[in-house]
């Protein structure tokens, strides 16, 4: 577990990395500055000896068992997990550009015409060529297996974790439509440590000066080693969108909570939307991603709330978001029973998530956050995003009603 440069420099897009199976740090706990913070006091590095050690036993392993092997074959089964095992997250990239809710040019369309060049197929097509893999498991025993190991023209390693995000805020919103430059910016990000998602939103700011223009792929690489380097523009793009934009003059910027915007375009996937704009970390799509009726902008209130809440117990719980099973509460209540000795109830289960998100909500509010910060940029609801021709028109007072009049203790 360790920080890179961006993290010793204390910038806020600096990354925790943690290594994969195979020993290489590209495995990071990327959004909010979490390296900022181990820099802050001095951590480089965290090394965990496990001589000696061994895994935690179940109180009931019998029956513990069983239900392990019931969770298993169900995610076998599971056409999702086919997906994410066949084309990993990249797969989504054809889902996000068919919907027009893949970022495009900072954010100005939802779909990109070079998608052809960046997409899943193209993945594995040069995976296949290099020696690379598709299905890589992130630790030993997964099940899902949705990254890849993704190596350069001569067969050299680059990464274990070609992501849609990466792919999506380095590829179309930069107009990087090449495979190869994003690998490449993908390893310089995690060498030194910094979020492929805010810095793609930071360097889509930086268009809209004269030092960075779209499809420009050798001073985008120019640009990450200058973050790296901690040169006078590079410690301000290592700040984030927002401040980036704030040197710059620029208000047209992609962020709430100080918090860029991921791979996805709120005007054309409302109810994702409504997670970015009250979600008390900012724009995540891992707080809760919410699908139906995209373009209404209606009915998203408890879609949202319920989508956070079951988010939360899945990383409570320390489970994987893509297995799809998120509000399968009897099931993971059969899962903590056994182990912990302990038998849970459904609604037990279901306050896991409920009590942390009070928590969080409770901390912003006393940092000074409320139902105002709740919202979205304003160019969202006032500049229409094609193919789908839409803006962000979820009424206030439905973002309002997803946590109540008061943050956090409505849920």
């Amino acid at each position: 577990i360790s920080i890179g440069p961006c993290g010793e420099m204390k910038m806020s897009a600096a990354t925790v990395a943690v290594t994969d199976t195979k020993g290489s740090p590209c495995r990071h706990a990327g959004r909010g500055g979490l390296g900022a913070v181990m820099g802050s006091k001095g951590l480089k590095a965290i090394v965990i000896d496990y001589e000696g050690t061994r895994p935690i036993k179940a109180v009931n392993a019998v029956a513990f068992s069983k239900v392990v092997k019931e969770y298993t074959k169900i995610l076998k089964s599971s056409k999702k997990t086919a997906f994410w095992q066949e084309n990993g997250t990249a797969g989504l990239v054809e889902v996000s550009n068919s919907r027009g809710s893949m970022p495009t040019r900072n954010f100005t369309a939802g779909s990109y015409e070079k998608t052809d060049a960046i997409n899943s197929e193209r993945l594995k097509e040069l995976t296949s060529q290099r020696g690379g893999s598709m299905g890589h498991p992130c630790m030993k025993g997964c099940v899902i297996r949705c990254s890849n190991v993704f190596n350069d023209k001569n067969g050299k390693y680059l990464t274990s974790g070609l992501e849609y995000e990466t792919l999506v805020m380095m590829g179309s919103n930069l107009d990087i439509d090449d495979l190869d430059t994003i690998a490449q910016i993908d390893f310089r990000c995690d060498n030194y440590g910094m979020d492929t998602i805010e810095i793609g939103a930071a360097l889509g700011v930086l268009t809209d000066t004269d030092l960075f223009d779209f499809g420009d792929r050798e001073r985008a690489l120019a640009i990450i080693d200058e973050i790296g380097q901690g040169t006078a523009l590079g410690r301000i793009l290592g700040q984030g969108a927002i401040i980036t934009g704030k040197v710059f003059g620029i208000c047209r910027v992609a962020a709430v909570k100080g918090q860029s915007l991921p791979g996805w375009c709120a005007r054309s996937i409302k109810g994702l939307g409504v997670t970015f704009a009250t979600s008390p970390q900012g724009a995540d799509h891992t707080a809760g991603f919410v699908s139906e009726e995209p373009l209404s902008r209606d009915g998203h209130t408890e879609r949202s709330r319920d989508s956070q809440i079951n988010n939360l117990i899945a990383d409570s719980l320390g489970l994987c978001q893509f297995t799809g099973l998120r509000s399968e509460y009897g099931l993971f209540a059969r899962l903590v029973g056994p182990l912990t000795g302990k038998i849970p109830l459904e609604t037990d289960i279901r306050s896991i998530g409920r009590d942390a998100l009070l928590i969080e909500r409770l901390f912003n509010e006393r940092a000074g956050f409320g139902l105002v910060q709740d919202r979205l940029p304003e160019f969202m609801a006032s500049e229409t995003l094609p193919p789908n021709n839409t803006v962000f028109d979820v009424e206030d007072g439905d973002l309002d009603r997803v946590f109540g009049e008061y943050p956090g203790r409505s849920v």
